[in-house]
């Protein structure tokens, strides 16, 4: 079986509440919307976990970049101003445990693989932001990594450097899967592209993951509920699947979470009579519709609970 792209379970990280309790998602593009920023400085070591597990591709967080096996950008994490992209990206290469000489090659290469081959003479201090975001994902992709975790890299750009920097993520995430995330939905309309071609949006809220689906499940005609249960989750998801509607489960920690997609539009009434013969009381019952004209209804998921 494939390891999923990300795993989770009831994960806790020191001194932060930051939480997702538990899943897994699959897929070669997904879109983290939300405050995912604990979650990228978990992999970048600058978090510990206290409690639970997180895995990118099978491997452990704590050891997915440190070991080379996934590529991390911080969102506008601080590259050296004084440094010329090629030193920035040779000095990675040399972290990988390469030869001089061959971090050299390696630096020229993936900058060259990323149209960034022009800038590998100038001083970071000398580039604009777009440019910055650029090596940040050049610098990422060394080493030839398994996959890449992105936090923002098109979110604070202008549409023009937007455009500028979607083009190396493309050439960067070609080959590889990617976790890349934005602030909120919708966004720009090159953000809004990486959303509609990602395989999975995964919401973050504050009791953890609160909505997840692909763009075409969320984005269809049917009404999406987020429901919230205190006790017999799994009965209630068995109940409302015979019912006719699509059930996933999107939490699990004190209390349950479960996405809801009404696609035979039967409304909610056979849905409350499902929790009422599940003995699954609710605590939480909000509408999740997410057609085309509908799409900051989602700026809500990713903050409210």
């Amino acid at each position: 079986m494939t390891e999923p792209l990300i795993f989770c379970e009831r994960p806790r990280l020191i001194d932060s509440e930051f939480a997702l309790g538990s899943f897994e998602a699959h897929g070669q593009r997904l879109v983290l919307v939300g405050a995912w920023g604990p979650f990228f400085r978990l992999l970048g070591a600058q978090l510990a976990l206290g409690a639970g597990s997180v895995r990118i591709l099978g491997i452990d967080a704590r050891d997915a970049v440190a070991s080379g096996k996934v590529g991390l950008m911080l969102a506008d994490a601080p590259l050296p101003p004084a440094w010329t992209l090629r030193e920035v990206l040779r000095h990675g290469a040399g972290l990988l445990g390469l030869s001089w000489r061959v971090a050299a090659e390696r630096a020229a290469a993936a900058a060259g693989e990323l149209g960034l081959a022009e800038l590998l003479p100038k001083v970071l201090s000398r580039l604009d932001a777009a440019e910055r975001r650029a090596a940040g994902i050049a610098f990422a992709s060394l080493g030839e990594p398994l996959a890449l975790a992105l936090e923002d890299p098109l979110g604070g750009l202008e549409p023009s450097g937007q455009r500028y920097v979607a083009a190396v993520l493309e050439r960067a995430i070609a080959a590889r899967p990617v976790l890349l995330s934005v602030a909120e939905v919708p966004g720009s309309a090159v953000e809004d592209a990486f959303v509609q071609a990602s395989d999975e949006l995964l919401f973050l809220g504050a009791p953890g993951l609160v909505a997840r689906g692909t763009p075409l499940e969320l984005m269809a005609a049917a009404t999406t509920y987020r429901i919230v249960v205190l006790r017999h989750a799994d009965v209630l998801l068995n109940r409302l699947s015979e019912a006719g509607y699509e059930v996933r489960r999107v939490m699990a920690d004190e209390m349950a979470a479960l996405v809801v997609r009404d696609v035979l539009a039967r409304g909610t009434e056979p849905l409350l009579e499902a929790a009422l013969s599940a003995d699954a009381p609710l605590v939480e019952l909000v509408p999740l519709t997410l057609r085309p004209a509908e799409l900051g209804a989602t700026r809500g998921v990713a903050r409210e609970g």
